[in-house]
């Protein structure tokens, strides 16, 4: 058998990588962030006074 034909047990994809799983979690939770400081454009009584509306 040759040695091309053995799979190597310790590869992993980058995506598998510790410091990848804690980056994608941070972004996730930087989204979830973000999202909850957005404000709802169908909801006017909740925009801030200092809001300008532009319409064109």
């Amino acid at each position: 058998m040759s040695s091309s034909n053995f799979v190597d047990t310790n590869e992993q994809h980058k995506e598998e990588k510790r410091w990848r799983i804690n980056a994608d979690a941070k972004d996730k939770a930087s989204i979830r962030r973000k999202l909850t400081e957005c404000i709802n454009p169908w909801d006017p009584s909740k925009h801030p006074h200092s809001l300008v509306k532009i319409v064109t």
